[in-house]
């Protein structure tokens, strides 16, 4: 499933106008801004605190 999957991103098929557009609208720095402010004033809207949220698991190397 993921070689196919990896076949079909690294062709130049019929699709990769729609394939590229997509791409596009996930990395767009604009959206993301837009989001990020959005939920922001969701969250300032609840009367929420920020959040960090953390996990430690004591055998896992990199949470020391």
């Amino acid at each position: 499933m993921l070689s196919a999957f990896k076949k079909f991103m690294s062709k130049r098929t019929i699709a990769a106008p729609v394939r590229n557009r997509i791409m596009n609208s996930f990395s767009n720095y604009e959206a993301f801004k837009s989001a990020r402010l959005e939920s922001e004033v969701k969250r300032q809207d609840e009367c929420r605190n920020h959040e960090v949220l953390y996990f430690h698991k004591v055998d896992d190397p990199y949470s020391h």
